[in-house]
C-alpha cells in the first residue's frame, strides 16, 4: 500500500491576510486536516478556527519579537514528549499537543 500526502503551501504577505480563511477552505477540500504554518500574524488567524495546535518548545531564550500567540483557557494540553540537548540538538526541547476544549 502507498500512502500519498498533498502538500498545498500558501504563501501571505500582511495585506492578504483578508484571504486566509478562503485559502485554508480551498485547502480543506484535499486535505481533510490541514496544517497552519505562519509567523505570528498567520498563527493569530488560524487559532480561533484550529480544534488541534503541536507546539515546539525550544528550551532556549532567543532575540526576536515576534512569537506564537499564548494559548488560553479554551486549550487542553493533551500531550507532551521532551528531548534533552544532545550531539544532533543543540537545544533541549518538548513536543505539546494541545485540543480546544
Amino acid at each position: 500500500m502507498v500512502n500519498y500526502f498533498w502538500l498545498i503551501t500558501l504563501v501571505f504577505d500582511r495585506d492578504q491576510h483578508p484571504y486566509f480563511l478562503d485559502a485554508l477552505k480551498e485547502a480543506s477540500k484535499t486535505d481533510e486536516n490541514p496544517f497552519i504554518v505562519g509567523g505570528e500574524q498567520i498563527y493569530r488567524l488560524g487559532l480561533p478556527i484550529a480544534d488541534l495546535v503541536y507546539l515546539t518548545r525550544i528550551h532556549h531564550k532567543f532575540e526576536g519579537d515576534r512569537h506564537f500567540p499564548e494559548l488560553g483557557e479554551e486549550w487542553k494540553q493533551v500531550e507532551s514528549i521532551e528531548h534533552a540537548l544532545d550531539e544532533k540538538h543543540k537545544y533541549a526541547f518538548t513536543f505539546n499537543t494541545y485540543e480546544r476544549r
